[in-house]
């Protein structure tokens, strides 16, 4: 979840780390520009050793001013401390812009231990190929170390607006010199002379076979085209994530209908209405649900599905997983039906 850029939780509502037991008290021990409008931050605990994390893994940041973020972990993090990145793009908000201007080495600052929604397949010899946009690279940095030390092979494919824009590009050609012929790095400045955007149906049908894993991380621009080029090839073999949320439907918005969540741990029953989410209707009903993005893009309101079909609206969820139906989130699915149980 590259450097998520979310709103804040509800409207103007602030949120502190005490909303959240289980947060992690750590302090900043490096700041580096990493490129244009691109920092990272690397976090140590304040006591003992962080929770292990997986490449492709992210975590909350709980930022001054009451602003909750997700970042994805860097290459290099380990339970000593974590590493994130932080883009300042012209429309950021507060949670960028406190980031690069409040954050100083040696501030003190609460995250969250790691989720992952987008993980690592480390099949044997199978291939990888893995797209990032922007400040997509973050994950997909975890992913092609974690990918070198294993010996697996892998092409990394980067679209930046320009080389000043590119951020760990000189990591990213020691890990391709590191890994020999089973690795290979193609930079994309679409902004440069003489150079071109990514032809992403043109990359997947030169490599879908019935082995390699696609990787991708993006803006929705990018993560749309890569949908569009993958549908002919298994989802199991296809894997990406959101930072930003997907363009709402106003056409299914218009078509909600309310429905009855039923609660299976406090045996209530919460009506939801057209025009509002299970997570709004929890907390008009003074039940408060952990979350964060309320765009159905960080899986932190995930919530166990025991009877009834959701209808899957977040960027999250696998297609095999939706197919599941065993779990959603609450912040933007709904039901298909009249009622839903869930494990609340």
């Amino acid at each position: 979840m590259s450097s998520i850029t979310t709103i804040r939780p509800h409207e103007n509502e602030s949120v502190s780390e005490e909303d959240d037991v289980s947060t992690i008290q750590t302090w900043i021990r490096a700041i580096r520009v990493e490129a244009e409008a691109v920092r990272s931050f690397e976090l140590c605990p304040v006591n003992g050793l962080l929770p292990p994390a997986e490449a492709g893994a992210h975590i909350d940041v709980y930022l001054p001013g009451g602003y909750l973020r997700q970042y994805s972990l860097l290459a290099g993090s380990d339970q000593k401390g974590y590493r994130v990145a932080i883009g300042l793009g012209p429309d950021s908000r507060g949670g960028a812009k406190t980031a690069h201007t409040v954050l100083a080495v040696g501030s003190e600052i609460r995250i969250s231990a790691p989720r992952n929604h987008f993980r690592l397949h480390e099949q044997l010899d199978e291939p990888s190929i893995l797209l990032a946009g922007g400040i997509g690279i973050t994950p997909i940095y975890a992913m092609v170390a974690e990918l070198v030390r294993l010996g697996r092979p892998w092409q990394l494919y980067y679209c930046a607006r320009t080389r000043a824009h590119a951020a760990f590009r000189t990591e990213l050609n020691v890990l391709q010199e590191a890994s020999g012929t089973s690795g290979r790095v193609t930079f994309i400045f679409d902004q440069e002379p003489d150079q071109h955007p990514l032809n992403i149906a043109d990359l997947v049908a030169r490599h879908a076979d019935d082995r390699t894993h696609f990787y991708c991380c993006g803006p929705s621009s990018m993560l749309n085209a890569f949908q569009d080029a993958c549908r002919g090839v298994s989802s199991e073999r296809v894997h990406f994530e959101y930072f930003s949320a997907a363009t709402v439907d106003m056409k299914q918005v218009a078509e909600q209908k309310p429905f009855t969540v039923h609660l299976a741990r406090s045996g209530k029953s919460i009506r939801v209405p057209a025009d509002r989410s299970i997570l709004d209707s929890l907390s008009d009903h003074g039940i408060n649900a952990f979350c964060s993005c309320r765009e159905g893009i960080c899986g932190s309101c995930e919530t166990k599905v025991l009877e009834g079909t959701p209808e899957h609206r977040d960027s999250v969820l696998s297609p095999a997983e939706k197919e599941a139906a065993d779990t959603m989130m609450i912040c933007v699915s709904r039901c298909k039906g009249e009622s839903l149980t869930l494990d609340l």
